[in-house]
């Protein structure tokens, strides 16, 4: 306030600042006098701000549109499937802008399901979980944003390997020959054996 008094009764910071650097240049040579000095001599700064049309989006907000998008063309089951995937991605990674996410992120959420206490995850669920967040992505590079520009123009889900999480695929074993002998020896009503039969000569499980 001193320093102030001192002078001649200064209109605006700008002008304050401006007769300091006349008047006391060795105030200024700390950081913060010339930060100051830097941000005060304009008097009429420039602000930039962001648009709204062309702002990334959140994946909480991007995985909304690009399920009800999608909804029209899928089936009930790949509906749910999309959200459940989505959800899972949500939980694990958190809500970031489209671009701030990256590969390892798809891993992290592989290792969380196959570490899940709760439930034995097969790999095959797995990779289906993965294939439909890495769909939201590649869905986000083609369609623009208001602004007129892809929304999104890269992203880092590809070539993830998922191989080693989960639960393998666990193949059927057939019947033996002695086994069938035995299954048809079984009393059954005429239509149970026929549908046996259909089961048996054409694999379905």
């Amino acid at each position: 306030s001193k320093l102030l008094d001192e002078m001649e009764n200064p209109k605006s910071l700008h002008d304050f600042v401006q007769q300091v650097g006349r008047e006391r240049p060795h105030i200024l040579g700390a950081n913060l006098g010339k930060a100051l000095l830097k941000n005060a001599t304009n008097p009429t700064p420039t602000i930039k701000i962001g648009s709204d049309a062309s702002a990334m989006p959140m994946f909480s907000d991007w995985s909304k549109r690009y399920i009800e998008d999608k909804k029209a063309k899928d089936s009930r089951d790949v509906h749910q499937k999309r959200i459940r995937a989505c959800e899972m991605f949500l939980r694990v990674c958190g809500d970031k802008p489209l671009d701030e996410y990256d590969k390892a992120h798809a891993v992290d959420m592989a290792r969380y399901m196959d570490n899940d206490p709760d439930k034995e995850w097969g790999n095959s669920t797995i990779k289906t979980y993965y294939s439909n967040v890495r769909q939201a992505f590649i869905y986000a590079g083609e369609v623009r944003n208001d602004a007129g520009d892809i929304i999104l123009k890269s992203h880092p889900f590809h070539d993830v390997r998922l191989s080693n999480f989960g639960v393998a695929k666990v193949r059927y074993q057939p019947f033996t020959e002695e086994e069938l002998y035995q299954l048809f020896k079984l009393p059954m009503g005429a239509q149970e054996r026929l549908l046996l039969s259909i089961l048996v000569a054409t694999g379905m499980r």
